[in-house]
């Protein structure tokens, strides 16, 4: 059995690395929908609220690899309104 070269081993190390940042990719994003869970029950309660406002709702949701956050959004509608 020979020695792994210093080459080898590194690419055993970057593949690790890879598949950490995978599964912290999926652990974020199973953080985000418990931080801000959607349901049709919080949807509807703002569909309602905003109707007697007399307010229309839009739903705006983009994923975090667009490079879109909400603060993002809610500054560009900022500048529409």
């Amino acid at each position: 059995m020979a020695a792994r070269t210093v080459e080898e081993r590194i690419a055993i190390i970057d593949e690790k690395i890879s598949k950490k940042k995978a599964d912290i990719k999926v652990l974020e994003a199973q953080k985000q929908k418990l931080l801000h869970p959607v349901t049709m029950k919080t949807v509807m309660e703002k569909a309602k609220a905003s109707a007697y406002c007399g307010a229309r709702l839009i739903v705006l949701r983009r994923p975090q690899e667009n490079g879109e956050t909400v603060e993002s959004i809610l500054e560009r509608c900022r500048e529409l309104l």
